[in-house]
């Protein structure tokens, strides 16, 4: 079983608290070292999201977030 681990702050918002980017980097570096870390890339804005549904079997996609 995989999970997923995101690190999140909105940069039109206030920037994380003190500290806080420093701690996400020494666990992201921790993760590493054990060979848990499996991929790692940053997603786009969410001006470019698409929201993505199956409903009676039809699959539909619509421009920005649901």
């Amino acid at each position: 079983m995989k999970f997923s681990l995101l690190y999140f702050y909105d940069p039109a918002q206030a920037a994380p608290a003190e500290g806080k980017f420093s701690d996400w980097l020494v666990l992201d570096a921790e993760i590493k070292e054990s060979c848990a870390h499996v991929y790692g890339a940053g997603f786009h804005q969410e001006s470019t999201a698409r929201t993505a549904s199956v409903r009676d079997g039809q699959t539909s996609a619509e421009g920005g977030v649901a």
